[in-house]
C-alpha cells in the first residue's frame, strides 16, 4: 500500500502547467542560444552569473548556489566552456572535481554579449510581455515562497 496521497486534479494541473511552461521558455531559449552561440541553457546561465560578478570569477560552491545545481552539474559545464575557451578554472584545492575557481575569459565575455539580445528578446517576448506587473508581483511572491524551501 502507498504511503502517500497523490495529487489531487487541481494540484496536478497546476504543477503540469508550471513544468510545461517553464520547459517551454527554456527550449525556445536554448534553440536561440544554440543557433546563434551553440551555447545551451545552463551553459549560457553560467556565463551570466559569471558575468554579473564585478570580477567575472566565482568559486564552484558559489555558482551551485546561485544556480541550485550539484557540483557534478556545474563540473560539466565548466568543462564544456573550457574546452570552448569561454572560462578556465584556478586554484583547485585537495578535490579538483569540487573546489575550485571559475574565470570568465575574454572569448567568454564577447559571446555573452553576443547571445544577449537575442536571450533578452526571447525572455521579454515568451515571459515579461504575457504578463502584467500584478501578474510578476504575485508570481515572485509565490517563486520566493517555493525558494524558501529549495
Amino acid at each position: 500500500m502507498n504511503s502517500y496521497e497523490w495529487l489531487n486534479d487541481d494540484e496536478q494541473l497546476f504543477w503540469q502547467t508550471m513544468v510545461a511552461a517553464f520547459r517551454g521558455v527554456e527550449r525556445n531559449i536554448e534553440r536561440s542560444l544554440r543557433s546563434r552561440t551553440g551555447l545551451t541553457f545552463a551553459d549560457f546561465t553560467l556565463l551570466i552569473a559569471l558575468h554579473e560578478t564585478e570580477d567575472g570569477i566565482m568559486h564552484v560552491d558559489q555558482v551551485c548556489d546561485r544556480l541550485k545545481w550539484n557540483h557534478p552539474r556545474a563540473l560539466l559545464h565548466t568543462n564544456r566552456l573550457v574546452k570552448r575557451g569561454l572560462v578556465h578554472t584556478e586554484e583547485p584545492g585537495e578535490d579538483p572535481d569540487s573546489d575550485y575557481v571559475i574565470v570568465l575569459t575574454g572569448v567568454g565575455r564577447h559571446v555573452f554579449v553576443e547571445a544577449t539580445p537575442d536571450y533578452v528578446d526571447t525572455v521579454r517576448t515568451e515571459v515579461i510581455g504575457q504578463l502584467s506587473e500584478e501578474d510578476r508581483v504575485n508570481m515572485m511572491k509565490c517563486f520566493h515562497a517555493v525558494l524558501r524551501r529549495a
